[in-house]
């Protein structure tokens, strides 16, 4: 007898708990070893909880499962994985309530209430999984960060966005623009920053096999930036954000950094801001870049939002340090390298505000 319940009870030899009279009876002139399997009478339900788009765990969301005959509650732990053991067979939906992050509730299935629930059969020695993946805050919900993604105009990469293709042999991106969309700022200017949501494809996965140099698949590329200090020249001074495809990594992933010149001085930070990884290009996730000026006009602001809730913020000396914002300033497109060229079509669409 298994005092848990979670297993028949049986009598010697498979006998079935009404089976008494049919039972072996076990001989014990000394120590005996009498060996049996129990069938088991419940199921197990377990899984993990994400966030769309970044996949990141989502450590201590609020689990339930919802049965016929009563409610097991549980917390996601640190890796996002939960566990019911014990479970009576039956049809159980589930229930995520990230707490912490400030995201609604979200029923198995992705949906909103519970009658949408996506029903779960669990059947007695078996495990069933159900995974959930819950959307990302957004700037103005509940728990969103404090570089927060705006929202992002739809279809991705549809008719409110303008594409940059950098071509095979080429540095330079053109741009076509999207049937509702601004053009990039591009040319001359006099802003004191940029904001824009761009949005990367499985093109950056690039593999340079006759770099011009050899580390160069290690250079940073360039993302829409500035000039400044009077320079129309970004290679002198001007800050933008950059990026490359680090294929000595296992995973490969795409790393992004903050970058700026000062004087003709490449600076970034030590660790890359964000990174995405192969599965988040093949399905595109977006992201918003944010380029300013200190108000004490000494330092370039760079901040990061996406994929997901992920963010960052860091910033970089200027040359320039408490000179005027609105000097006259080369704003710049994508930019492939470095010294090599980009080895095959490199595309990013971007919606700059």
């Amino acid at each position: 007898i298994d005092p848990t319940g979670r297993h028949a009870p049986e009598w010697h030899e498979d006998r079935a708990a009404h089976e008494l009279a049919a039972a072996t009876p076990v001989d014990v002139p000394r120590e005996v070893a009498v060996d049996e399997d129990l069938p088991p009478t419940t199921g197990t339900l377990t899984g993990a909880v994400r966030e769309d788009e970044s996949a990141d765990p989502l450590p201590g969301t609020w689990v339930l499962a919802i049965g016929p005959r009563s409610v097991r509650a549980t917390t996601a732990g640190p890796d996002g994985a939960y566990t019911f053991a014990g479970l009576a067979p039956g049809t159980y939906r589930t229930a995520y309530l990230d707490a912490d992050g400030g995201r609604a509730v979200e029923y198995s299935g992705d949906s909103p209430d519970y009658a949408g629930a996506t029903g779960h059969g669990v059947t007695a020695g078996a495990r069933t999984t159900v995974d959930a993946s819950l959307d990302a805050p957004r700037c103005g919900d509940p728990g969103a960060p404090e570089v927060c993604l705006p929202a992002v105009p739809v279809p991705l990469a549809g008719p409110g966005w303008s594409r940059y293709q950098v071509a095979a042999g080429a540095h330079s991106a053109s741009v076509t623009r999207g049937a509702t969309a601004t053009n990039p700022l591009a040319a001359f200017t006099t802003v004191a920053g940029r904001r824009y949501h761009f949005l990367f494809d499985a093109s950056a996965a690039y593999v340079l096999t006759d770099p011009t140099q050899p580390e160069d698949q290690f250079d940073w590329n360039k993302l829409p930036g500035l000039s400044d200090c009077g320079s129309i020249d970004l290679s002198q001074n001007g800050w933008m954000f950059a990026w490359r495809w680090r294929t000595d990594l296992e995973p490969r992933r795409l790393e992004i950094t903050a970058y700026a010149n000062n004087a003709g001085t490449h600076l970034t930070p030590p660790q890359p801001l964000v990174t995405l990884t192969q599965a988040q290009l093949d399905d595109p996730v977006p992201l918003w870049f944010d380029l300013g000026i200190s108000t004490d006009r000494q330092r370039y602001e760079f901040r990061v939002a996406g994929p997901g809730s992920r963010s960052a913020s860091v910033t970089l000396p200027r040359q320039c340090a408490g000179g005027s914002t609105a000097s006259l300033k080369w704003a710049s497109g994508l930019y492939f390298g470095g010294t090599s060229t980009a080895p095959t079509p490199v595309t990013g669409w971007i919606n700059e505000v």
